[in-house]
């Protein structure tokens, strides 16, 4: 279902863009927001079959003790959650990103380019 909603949005972006003759650019998507999180603070490369499974290393990593995603996400929690992310986390971030890229390519998964 995300990835169908995703798709669809960056759809209706080309269809604008070549409409109204604006280019858009996409700056940063993950169909995972919950990896992206937990990657501020530690790595995480295994492979998950829901994004559910996330909610043990998100605990870990934050501290916390939610007891499922929807707790995780409500406002204060969330926003606890960000409080403590400094800016070297988000170095590390795309450091831990950039290698499970690296390893997905190793592995001979390739990057999907969708509507450019």
């Amino acid at each position: 279902m995300h990835k169908e909603k995703f798709e669809g949005i960056l759809s209706e972006m080309k269809e604008a863009g070549e409409f109204k003759r604006i280019k858009y650019r996409l700056g940063y998507c993950n169909y995972c927001f919950e990896l992206w999180m937990v990657l501020h603070k530690r790595t995480c490369n295994g492979p998950l079959s829901h994004r559910s499974q996330y909610l043990g290393p998100i605990n870990q990593a934050f501290g916390e003790h939610f007891e499922n995603l929807d707790q995780y996400k409500h406002e204060n929690d969330f926003k606890r959650c960000l409080s403590g992310i400094t800016v070297e986390d988000v170095k590390n971030a795309v450091k831990r990103a950039d290698i499970i890229t690296e390893d997905n390519s190793k592995n001979g998964n390739k990057l999907i380019k969708y509507k450019g």
